[in-house]
């Protein structure tokens, strides 16, 4: 079982997860504000997981997932709830055999047609803005591209050397097309260019090798070698990629150059991807107990770490999600389903009960 997500939102810590139904905590004190119902609910008995798409124009978005016990009647559905008072505003259940539903510049993205295209929808209402044809016999989903994602498809059953990436327009639909390598990773976007991870010729290693980097008007890329190989959850943030490893192990590379910044090795157990605070030049990640741990950006120099807040880690396997940054403060979740705040520069003080 994974610990919820959450998302900050005008003073509002806004989360949901497997068996977490969509809650709205005070970002200040942790009080729920609204905790949704399941909608709508399957026949028989079964569990429901919960993720949370994306929050905009005061609408959370989640996307609710029933399993039954016994079959494979898998029931997906997307819903809107209002920030608010937590009442739903719409909801449609979706086949996501073909892909899945994201939320993109202020749209929800969700498959119609059994997945062969998608309908931008008006988060408040529902309302279709603009239908999109998707590749036919490809298994597309979000790829990690920064602000505005991109749909990376793949065949369905034939094995393929390349991947589509497609970039819907958000006033029309209309796609722009990209043609990447199927192993590579997209991480976000630098100076206006997709950044990609290549992986090493191994195919049995799950290290990285290279960083791409595609200008996505012209389809012309740069390829810049990483000093040695690679691996761990990364994440790209002005113009440096880190890479956290299972064993705790972070290491800052140059995304112009390739060059390792430097290397740190915290004692966390598979932490979290990282989050990067600009303004107090610092770096964070946390891991399924709720220990948290900081790092200088700039140097790596551990700046300090902190004790477990779980009194138990239901599934050791799972990273979690990264800590959200909210007002100088981070918002952490564990696997129990636990949600709490810490001041990055007092970290070994308790919080405060909800």
């Amino acid at each position: 079982m994974n610990g919820p997500e959450c998302a900050v939102y005008e003073g509002a810590v806004l989360c949901a997860g497997d068996g977490v139904l969509p809650v709205r905590l005070d970002a200040l004190t942790g009080r729920a504000r609204w905790r949704a119902g399941v909608l709508p609910p399957g026949k028989g008995d079964g569990g429901y997981s919960f993720s949370v798409l994306g929050i905009t124009d005061d609408a959370m978005l989640v996307e609710q997932t029933y399993n039954p016990h016994q079959g494979d009647d898998v029931k997906v559905t997307v819903a809107a709830l209002d920030t608010g008072t937590g009442s739903r505003l719409w909801q449609r259940t979706v086949d996501v055999d073909a892909v899945r539903p994201y939320v993109s510049d202020g749209l929800v993205i969700v498959p119609d047609d059994g997945g062969r295209s998608v309908t931008a929808r008006a988060p408040r209402t529902g309302a279709g803005r603009w239908t999109a044809p998707l590749p036919a016999g490809q298994y597309c989903g979000p790829a990690d591209s920064g602000e505005r994602p991109y749909l990376r498809c793949v065949p369905d059953e034939v094995p393929s050397k390349e991947a589509v990436l497609l970039r819907l327009d958000p006033s029309d639909g209309s796609a722009r097309r990209l043609m990447v390598p199927v192993d590579d990773t997209p991480v976000g976007m630098f100076e206006g260019r997709l950044v990609l991870l290549e992986p090493t010729e191994d195919e049995q290693d799950e290290a990285f090798a290279g960083i791409r980097l595609l200008d996505p008007v012209t389809g012309r890329d740069r390829a810049v070698r990483l000093a040695e190989p690679l691996e761990g959850d990364a994440t790209l943030s002005g113009g440096t990629v880190w890479f956290a490893t299972s064993s705790g192990e972070v290491t800052a590379v140059s995304v112009r150059t390739g060059e390792r910044l430097w290397r740190t090795r915290t004692s966390l157990e598979q932490p979290s991807g990282i989050t990067h605070d600009p303004r107090a030049r610092a770096v964070y990640l946390s891991s399924a107990s709720g220990r948290v741990a900081a790092l200088d950006a700039a140097g790596g120099t551990l700046l300090w770490e902190t004790l477990p807040r779980a009194r138990r880690v239901t599934n050791p396997g799972w990273s979690g999600p990264e800590a959200l940054l909210h007002q100088g403060a981070l918002v952490v979740a564990t696997t129990e389903g636990d949600v709490f705040t810490l001041d990055p520069a007092h970290p070994g003080r308790k919080p405060v009960p909800g």
